[in-house]
C-alpha cells in the first residue's frame, strides 16, 4: 500500500518509511483589489487586522504558526477544504488566505492576486510505505509515482522565499535512492 500526504512539519511513525516527492510553497491569496495585491514583498504581519479563510486542519494550524511568528493571531472566519471556495470567497473580497501553489496550478480564480510573502513556508508531499520490504508490483508503482513527481513542473515559489520557517520537511534529492531503501534492498 501507497498513501501520497502533505505534512507541515513531519511526524514520523515507525512503522512506515516516507518518500520525499516534492515541496509545494505556500502562498498568500488576497483580493486582487486588496491594498497589497500589488506589493513587491508585503510581510504576513501586514495582514494581521484582515479576515482569513482556512483549510483543512494541518493547514490551519500551518498558518496559526505562520502567523503566531509574525506576531499576531489570524482572525479566522471561514474553514473549508475545498480550494476552490476559498479563492471565490477572497476573490469576492471577503477574506485573506494562504494556500499551497498546487492549489493555484489546479485552479485560480480571477480577482485573486497572489503577491509574494515571506515567512509561509512549504508543505512537503510524501509517499508512505510501510516499513519492511516492499512488494515488487508496489516498489514499480512507487518508482513511477517519484518519476511523475521529479518531472512534474515546479510550482510558482515565491522568488526569494528561502527562508526556513520550521514548517517544511527536507526533501532532499535522493528520492529514487529513498524508493530503493523502501524495497528493503
Amino acid at each position: 500500500m501507497i498513501a501520497c500526504v502533505f505534512t507541515q512539519p513531519t511526524s514520523h511513525d515507525a512503522g512506515f518509511r516516507e518518500i520525499p516527492l516534492r515541496e509545494d510553497p505556500v502562498r498568500l491569496a488576497v483580493p486582487a483589489a486588496h491594498p497589497l495585491a500589488g506589493a513587491t514583498r508585503p510581510n504576513l504581519a501586514d495582514l494581521a487586522e484582515d479576515t482569513w479563510a482556512s483549510g483543512c486542519e494541518r493547514c490551519r494550524g500551518h498558518l496559526l504558526r505562520a502567523c503566531a511568528r509574525a506576531g499576531f493571531s489570524p482572525r479566522i472566519a471561514f474553514a473549508t477544504d475545498d480550494h476552490i471556495a476559498v479563492q471565490r470567497l477572497v476573490a469576492r473580497g471577503l477574506a485573506v488566505t494562504a494556500m499551497p501553489a498546487l492549489a493555484f496550478a489546479l485552479h485560480r480564480e480571477p480577482g485573486v492576486a497572489p503577491p509574494p510573502c515571506t515567512g509561509l513556508g512549504r508543505r512537503r508531499i510524501t509517499a508512505l510505505v510501510a516499513a519492511g520490504p516492499v512488494p515488487p508490483a508496489v516498489a514499480a508503482l512507487l518508482d513511477e509515482i517519484v518519476t511523475v513527481a521529479r518531472d512534474a513542473p515546479p510550482t510558482a515559489a515565491d522568488p526569494g522565499d528561502t527562508e526556513d520557517t520550521g514548517d517544511t520537511g527536507d526533501a532532499g534529492d535522493g528520492a529514487g535512492d529513498a524508493v530503493s531503501g523502501a524495497r528493503g534492498r
